[in-house]
């Protein structure tokens, strides 16, 4: 009986008991390589028993579970089990913005024009006016001590006003009272009527609320800007709660009817 010719393929070994085999890899190909490559190759130390023994599925580094194969002294990294969609960053820039129809706010301020030296050195004057009138009326002997404290703190407000005015303009600033606003409100702080004294002082408040108010939408550089609107927000209060003491009603405290001063003009 002739017997049949020896089978010329030789049996692959059985792979080493840590040897651990891809996801990737369906059980009809034992011993064989997955068919995908891997993604990549990095050089590793050898595993211990533990390791050897974990689940071949681990966790990456950003949380997403991950493949290993360990075959020839190398760890192959597959890729990511997780299909996670990217998300979009936001587009800030210009083009981005126009987009979205977005307002783009200004990176930095600019400083004052030579225009805008003019009309803040005029607020500076207005504004050490305003300092001298609040150091008469809190002289008075009208008021009580408490009354007066709150005239000094007014006093002070427009003092720092003032002096954050100059530090803008710089050299250009005046640094003197402006005689006209102070002329005008001067005679009116006198006697013992501390009604009609407060009456003077909030309407000089809300003079000075309209002059900053029409400075705003004239100047050039958005950081005189920024410090003229600072000021209104205080010089406001300050009338309000001027008409609130003097018994007045709410619609005197909320409304503002007074004329906008012009340089050079008053």
């Amino acid at each position: 009986m002739r017997r049949a010719a020896p089978s010329t393929s030789v049996a692959r070994p059985k792979p080493p008991r840590w040897v651990r085999r891809s996801w990737r890899e369906s059980p009809s190909e034992s011993g064989t390589r997955s068919a995908r490559q891997p993604h990549s190759l990095r050089r590793c130390a050898p595993l211990s028993r533990s390791q050897r023994r974990r689940h071949q599925t681990t966790r990456g580094h950003n949380g997403t579970k991950r493949c290993t194969v360990r075959e020839g002294g190398f760890l192959r990294c597959l890729r990511s089990t997780s299909r996670r969609r990217a998300i979009p960053r936001a587009d800030y820039s210009e083009r981005g913005a126009r987009a979205t129809g977005l307002m783009m706010i200004p990176s930095a301020t600019t400083p004052p024009s030579t225009a805008d030296v003019a009309l803040l050195a005029f607020g500076n004057g207005a504004e050490l006016a305003a300092r001298d009138l609040y150091a008469v009326a809190a002289g008075l002997s009208a008021f009580s001590e408490e009354e007066k404290t709150v005239l000094v703190g007014f006093h002070d407000h427009h003092r720092a006003a003032a002096q954050a005015l100059a530090g803008l303009v710089g050299s250009d600033a005046p640094n003197v009272r402006e005689d006209a606003v102070y002329n005008a409100f001067r005679s009116r702080l006198e006697g013992s009527d501390k009604s009609a004294i407060y009456d003077a002082l909030r309407e000089l408040e809300n003079t000075l609320v309209a002059t900053h108010t029409s400075l705003v939408g004239t100047l050039d550089g958005t950081a005189g800007s920024a410090l003229v609107a600072s000021i209104i927000t205080t010089q406001a209060r300050h009338a309000a709660i001027l008409a609130l003491v003097a018994g007045r009603a709410l619609n005197d405290a909320l409304v503002n009817s007074a004329t906008a001063l012009t340089p050079g003009t008053n």
